[in-house]
This record gives C-alpha cells, structure tokens and sequence, in this order.
C-alpha cells in the first residue's frame, strides 16, 4: 500500500515590463520570465495541479501596497479557491514607490492534503509614481456627478468615464481632454445622465491615457438611486451667497467645496454641523466669473455626500 504523499508547489519569480499604475494584470501567462505563470503544484497520486484545482492564496505584507483580485474581489485575508479559474486571478499595481509584489500560496490534491507554502513573486524595474489617481461619485435626482483628482500628471492625454450596472463590464460614456502636465492637484468632472437607465446601483471609473498610448484606470466608484430631500441648495442661479440647508443625522465637520468647470477650487470651508436642521451659508462669492461651478459636500470621514452644478449669474 502506498503512503499518502503531500503535493508540492513551487516558489515563482518574474520581473514583467513596467506597469502603468493602477493597472491590472492577469497571473494566466505562458510561465516565461516576463510572463507570470498561473498557481501550480505537483502530486505523486494525482499529477499535475492547475486550472480546476483547490488553492489557498494569502496576502502577506509583501504586497507593498498593490492589490490581488480573485473573479473581481480583493483578496484581503486568506481564501480558499475550490474551482481555480487562471483568467481570474489579477494583480493590480497600486503600491506607490514600490517596485515588486509578493504573495503566498499552497495547492491541494484531490485527498484534501496541502502543499508546501510557496511565495509567488512579480517584479518591475522603476517603483511606482508616488500620484494619485482618485475617482469619486453621487447621484442627486437622475444625474450621477463623477469627478475625479490627479496629482503632478506627466504625458497624459485624455480620460475615458466608463459605467457599468454589474461591476464587471463596463461601457464608455464620455471622455474629456488631460492636462498634459500638471503640478500639484488637479480636479475634474463629468455629469451622467441616467435618467433612462435601469438600476439603482451604477458604477464608474475613469481610465487615464497617455500620449504614448499607455492606459490606467481610476479606483471603481459606486452611485445609488436615493430619494434624498435632506440637503437644499438655493438661490438658482447664485450671485453673491450660496445657501445650503442640510438635515443631518449627526454631529459632524462637513468640508464644503465650489469648483470651477477647470477643476480649481473657488471656495473650501469646514463647517461643524450639528444633528437635525443647518442653515450654511457659502459668502463672498461676487469675484467669481458668471458660468457653471460643482458644488461638493464631504464629510471628514472622505464620505462625499452631495456634488451639484451650480450657475452663477
């Protein structure tokens, strides 16, 4: 009778072509030094494990900062994959300033008996811009306002808003002209009517080209269909004021923010506002050329809770 023998998995080690940040890879490549390979393991009874097969995968700290996605969910704790699809296992290059990615992984053979902990191990030559690349979204009435914030751009070319109603395909729906090189905080806009779109829930994210056609994508935003009446803006159109009246649920600091269409901040305040009824009041604002501005609200906590158009008379 034979004894029951363990499988064994082998460590995995590439160094691939620089990653645009933000961007995906799919860990389905041929094995190449350049092409990370899918999970794998060998077992004396049942041979060769791969597609199909049980796999754990356990983030560890050498992720610095990027991501590992399995069938479109962050991998954030150990997980047992029983049916392992290769196609579905991504790496996502977040990790500003880092130049590799690292991860643990262990096949099972059909008795159920684990393999060794093997480390899988992505490399890049140049670390990560250190920029950020930050997309936001709310939906007031049947418009979904999407704006988005990058920081000290380089070569960029133009950004591409895409929706999507099930967070796997996504649609394009607009596109709007990049700075091309900026420093500092730029800011941008772009307003979704989905006044004919069925669903309550719509998802977004911006996808950044380059001049040299290299691509990245935003972070995945979401919008909901509500039946908010706890916040008011008036007058319409402005002139010297903005009113807001805003019905909180609890005590909190609210960061109010008037854009312009160029994305340049024209007024930012920190307001404390209290649980129930808040008379605010955005002043001073004669200086500011007639035309369309966004209107923001924020709480501290990064939950932006109203975006608005806005003309000035």
């Amino acid at each position: 009778f034979g004894i029951e023998q363990p499988p064994t998995s082998p460590d995995q080690n590439y160094t691939i072509a620089q990653p645009a940040f933000n961007s995906f890879l799919t860990l389905n490549g041929t094995g190449a030094a350049s092409s990370p390979a899918l999970l794998n393991g060998t077992d004396a009874e049942d041979g060769s494990l791969g597609s199909g097969a049980i796999f754990n995968i356990i983030p560890i700290a050498g992720l610095n900062g990027n991501k590992i996605f399995y069938n479109g969910i962050e991998i954030t704790g150990a997980i047992t994959v029983t049916n392992y699809n290769p196609a579905l296992l991504q790496a996502q290059f977040t990790g500003a300033g880092s130049s590799s990615l690292s991860f643990i992984y262990q096949s099972f053979d059909a008795a159920g008996v684990g393999s060794n902990f093997a480390t899988y191990t992505i490399n890049w030559l140049i670390a990560l811009p250190v920029n950020r690349f930050e997309a936001f979204a709310i939906l007031n009435g049947s418009t979904a306002y999407i704006s988005w914030k990058t920081e000290d751009e380089r070569n960029t070319k133009d950004f591409t808003v895409e929706r999507s109603l099930n967070n796997i395909n996504f649609t394009t729906i607009g596109s709007t002209n990049a700075a091309g090189t900026s420093n500092g905080i730029k800011n941008y806009f772009f307003e979704d009517d989905i006044t004919s779109v069925t669903g309550n829930t719509f998802y977004y994210r911006i996808k950044l080209t380059d001049a040299d056609g290299k691509y990245t994508y935003s972070n995945i935003v979401t919008a909901k269909r509500t039946n908010n009446t706890d916040i008011r803006v008036w007058p319409a159109p402005f002139n010297n004021n903005i009113n807001i009246y805003y019905n909180s649920t609890e005590n909190a600091i609210l960061n109010i923010q008037l854009f312009d269409i160029k994305g340049s901040v024209i007024k930012n305040i920190n307001y404390d506002i209290v649980k129930g009824y808040n008379i605010i009041k955005l002043e001073q604002l004669h200086t500011a050329a007639p035309g369309t501005y966004i209107l923001s609200l924020q709480k501290s906590t990064g939950e932006k809770i109203y975006s608005k158009k806005v003309i000035k008379k």
